[in-house]
């Protein structure tokens, strides 16, 4: 691609060199060497137009204007004379636009920020609503009693420690005034060591407190968990007031 080039100092110690193309779209290059220095390269024609006011004062160097003429660069001598008010708005415009586009990008950040603390609030005050009943939310353990007629709420996998898999949940109503739940733990291995299963018992005088102590005490999903409370086939107060309030959640 042929190419014509224009040179002339600037003061002692620059070096400017503006190259002309054929390609309509980007037809202007400058480079600018300072002495000592590496050369800088302006390839966009706002920044070669800004470099020839501040940099060179082309608007009232007679001398520069003149090696313009001469050296066939007229063309841009007009460009730059005719487009300054055109450059200062273009200027104006990418330093607004850069501001906006910083303050967008903050904007989009606190907006998932407030979806982020919105759902965890809402994902909280669901679980709370679960336990506001009013009523005793203490839990106790208990001691294992066969004679419980246990009531099956299916098998739970989760994580506990550095063991994971499935455990088996049972649920008993006592003479109707007293909850236990049955975690059963299975038999695991870690280490190459084998872990015996074993079962732990809460008791409560509350779906409440049952509800407290997975909620709060295990890795047990606390929704599945409701879900299989809401499932049974118990017309207590409290699994009538669960369901309802399962439903207005939901």
């Amino acid at each position: 691609m042929k190419t014509t080039s224009l040179q002339f100092n600037q003061s002692d110690t620059i070096r400017v060199v503006i190259n002309r193309t054929d390609d309509i779209d980007n037809q202007y290059s400058l480079i600018s060497v300072l002495k000592n220095q590496a050369r800088k390269k302006h390839e966009d024609l706002i920044d070669i137009l800004e470099f020839l006011n501040v940099s060179v004062n082309l608007t009232s160097n007679d001398e520069v204007r003149n090696i313009f003429i001469e050296e066939g660069f007229q063309e841009l001598l007009n460009i730059f004379d005719n487009s300054k008010s055109v450059v200062l708005d273009i200027q104006s415009a990418k330093k607004a636009l850069v501001a906006n586009e910083a303050k967008f990008m903050r904007a989009q950040k606190d907006l998932k920020n407030i979806v982020r603390r919105t759902a965890a609030n809402m994902a909280a005050e669901r679980k709370s609503k679960f336990r506001i009943y009013h009523s005793d939310e203490k839990w106790t353990y208990a001691n294992e009693d066969e004679h419980h007629k246990w009531i099956s709420l299916g098998s739970f996998y989760c994580q506990w420690n550095v063991d994971d898999g499935y455990l088996s949940l049972d649920l008993a109503r006592i003479d109707n005034s007293i909850w236990i739940l049955k975690i059963e733990y299975p038999d695991n291995e870690d280490f190459d060591e084998k872990t015996e299963g074993h079962k732990i018992f809460i008791q409560s005088n509350t779906v409440d407190g049952i509800l407290k102590y997975v909620k709060e005490e295990t890795v047990i999903d606390f929704w599945e968990f409701v879900e299989s409370l809401i499932a049974i086939d118990i017309q207590s107060h409290d699994l009538i007031k669960l369901r309802e309030l399962y439903v207005i959640s939901s």
